[in-house]
């Protein structure tokens, strides 16, 4: 089921959305562009890219024309928000053609980050001389950071590839020489150009899967950059971090507040633990006071949260916060509808 609240605020079923395809189209937090165009009374036809969807619904829809959703969940079903149902101020139909051509060429080539390099890692009979450029790529993206403090979260943020073209615009300008290092996009690049190089002299299959891999991984980072282009207070970034393994899909949601009286932040946090599900909010005020409330999905999790909650009581108050609350509570925290959401990041460990 797709459920599509907002404007329009329908219920939608679709009809023809195979399972896989749906993992490979739908990930929580993404931005999509898509053309609704009702059928009938009770159906709608969703295009996004070149894929195309039926759906029924309780109500009847007689808007058509662009929208863009966010994809709001995926399991156990779809569910999805219209956030604009008109095309964004300052993307005329040029641009938006420009968009669709490249959801077309990138989305049904994508795949999760962390799969692609998972297999990647799997690969066997690689010639020699990828060996070394694809073991740091892998120990870059795998790394496990024993403290993913605010700066480290930035630096990976900013070498997620979502800025590759900025930072050449840049050191254009500039005149510098852009640090590309620990760029995963460019990375990527650099590594098909090798095995691109490969495959013109000795062909085979592992190359082939290779060069294949790194088309995923790349089209999937080049479909965040088009959300990004067309949402720039909203940011699609995956961190793939290989940490245990299983794969769980973990997110981060940064809201801002603003009212008559000062401007808030809001940060909700949602992990799959081995215990059960875990879920916070954080509410920063401009006059500096933190509230923190926490909610565990199972009493083996909560036992062992409540250990730590003087521990982290202790690491917030050397933060010198004019006021300090930290709860436990029955119930998983909700978003506030009216805070303006600035920055999404899923993060897979």
């Amino acid at each position: 089921m797709v459920l599509i609240p907002g404007h329009l605020n329908p219920s939608l079923t679709l009809n023809s959305l195979p399972s896989a395809k749906g993992n490979t189209l739908f990930n929580v937090g993404q931005i999509l562009t898509a053309n609704i165009q009702p059928i009938k009374s009770d159906q709608v036809k969703l295009t996004i890219g070149n894929q195309s969807f039926i759906a029924n619904t309780k109500q009847p829809i007689t808007e058509n024309g662009t929208v863009q959703i966010k994809v709001k969940q995926t399991s156990p079903e779809i569910q999805l928000s219209i956030i604009k149902n008109e095309i964004p101020a300052g993307k005329g139909q040029a641009n938006q053609a420009i968009i669709q051509a490249a959801y077309r060429q990138f989305m049904p080539s994508q795949a999760p980050l962390s799969q692609t390099f998972q297999q990647i890692n799997l690969l066997q009979s690689l010639p020699p001389a990828l060996q070394t450029p694809i073991q740091g790529l892998l120990n870059q993206i795998g790394k496990q950071d024993t403290s993913l403090d605010g700066k480290a979260l930035k630096e990976r943020f900013l070498n997620s590839g979502l800025f590759l073209e900025s930072k050449l615009k840049s050191a254009t300008e500039t005149g510098d020489k852009p640090n590309l290092k620990n760029d995963v996009k460019a990375q990527l690049l650099q590594l098909q150009q090798q095995v691109n190089q490969s495959l013109s002299t000795t062909p085979s299959s592992a190359l082939s899967k290779l060069s294949q891999l790194l088309n995923q991984a790349l089209s999937r980072i080049t479909v965040q950059q088009i959300q990004l282009y067309e949402n720039p207070n909203i940011t699609p970034l995956l961190l793939p971090m290989d940490k245990h393994p299983k794969v769980e899909e973990d997110h981060i949601e940064i809201h801002k507040r603003q009212n008559d009286n000062e401007t808030s932040w809001e940060v909700y946090i949602d992990l799959s633990l081995p215990d059960g599900q875990f879920s916070s909010k954080l509410k920063l005020t401009e006059s500096n006071q933190l509230s923190c409330y926490i909610w565990c999905e199972t009493e083996t999790l909560k036992n062992t949260i409540e250990q730590k909650v003087e521990h982290l009581k202790a690491l917030l108050q050397r933060q010198d916060f004019e006021r300090l609350n930290i709860q436990m509570i029955p119930y998983r925290p909700t978003r506030d509808q009216q805070a303006v959401t600035v920055a999404l990041i899923d993060i897979k460990v």
